[in-house]
Parts: structure tokens; sequence; C-alpha cells
């Protein structure tokens, strides 16, 4: 959720993109958590989530679509090794490909500010040594693994807040998503418009000094 909220603060504070990816094993909650980090900006039951089985190319046209917000990507397994991380590249980057137009012309370079967050049963750097490829420094600092082990026995949830077992947290919290999907996001965007009007230039630096303390 927190994540997923940091979107429209890449503007005002002049940070760059982020990636996480949820690394861990299948019924850990991976899905679920995108999903409810999806919901903060609404998207309805699915919460937005779009799927790694796509070309970079394709994946142009929905980053922009979540430009200046959120952007949550399921199963990394299901995209080509040789695409992942060049996938993984250019979201952080938050630029396009340059084309050629048919008459010689080219058409405008896409651009966005977003913070994406992936799943998968698999890291970035087991995806792309299936083709006998390795990550880099520049592309493990842009997307960064998270495992989806919380070290509480319950998958990627650290507490269960007062439920039984981490199933019975998990029902209850795709319920919650399903009933309050996209009701903060209201909320914070007008929430952030009212104090960076009245903070006016001093806005980013109130944010950095927010962060640093």
């Amino acid at each position: 959720m927190s994540a997923a909220a940091t979107g429209p603060l890449l503007h005002p504070t002049n940070e760059p993109n982020r990636g996480f990816h949820l690394n861990g094993s299948a019924q850990s909650g991976k899905t679920l958590t995108l999903l409810t980090a999806g919901s903060f900006w609404g998207g309805g039951p699915d919460g937005y989530i779009r799927s790694w089985r796509a070309t970079a190319n394709g994946l142009e046209g929905i980053a922009c679509a979540h430009n200046d917000g959120f952007l949550p990507l399921d199963e990394l397994g299901q995209v080509s090794a040789r695409e992942a991380g060049q996938i993984g590249y250019m979201l952080a980057n938050g630029v396009g490909k340059t084309r050629s137009g048919r008459n010689g012309i080219a058409p405008p370079v896409l651009h966005w500010r977003l913070v994406f967050m992936s799943s998968g049963e698999i890291g970035l750097a087991d995806k792309m040594a299936e083709i006998g490829q390795r990550t880099h420094a520049g592309l493990e600092v842009r997307m960064i693994d998270v495992p989806a082990n919380a070290g509480a026995d319950h998958g990627v949830f650290e507490h269960l807040h007062g439920c039984a077992d981490g199933a019975t947290f998990a029902k209850g919290l795709k319920t919650a998503v399903f009933r309050y999907y996209g009701a903060a996001v209201r909320h914070y965007v007008e929430l952030v418009s009212r104090i960076w009007k009245q903070e006016g230039d001093e806005f980013p630096a109130k944010l950095h000094e927010y962060c640093e303390s």
C-alpha cells in the first residue's frame, strides 16, 4: 500500500521510477499483495493488475496509462527471459522506444513516471539465467527483489491481525479489497494536492525532509 501511494510523489521530489519484485513460492500471498496495492487506486476486483505476458512494446502504452501512479504486474514466469530485462529497464527508466514513422519522421516517444510491483515464483536474475544472461547492478537497483516471506510462517504476511491463520486473514483482506477499492486514492490525491498548494515551492523540500527524518 505504501509503494502504491508513492507514485504521485515522484514528480515533486524529482525521484526516479522504482520497481519491486515479490519472489516466492505459490500460495505465499504475492498476487493478493498486488491486488491489495492496486486496489488503492481502484481497478475493480482485479486491482488494475496487469500480466507480465506481454512485450516491451505492448507495455509502453500500459505504463503511460499508469503515469504518476502504480503498476502491478503479475507472474514474471509468463514473460520470455529475453524480454524480462528489457521491460525492467524500460519501466524503471520511464522512456519508451524511439521508432521511425512510415514517412521517416519519428513519432513522439512515450514517457511516464510510476512505481511498479511484480510477482513471480522466481527472481529476475533466475529468469534471465534461463538464456544465459545475468542482471547488472543498474537493473538490480531499479527493480529490487523482495522475498515474499515475512519470516512468520504466514508467507508474505507478517501479522494476522487477530485472524486464526493466514488463509482466514487473506480471505478477509480480499473481501475488503473488493468492497473498498479506489476509496483511498480519492482522499490521498486531494490531500497531496492541498498540501502542495499550501507549501508551494517548499513542498519538495518538505517531502525530502520528512523522508529523511
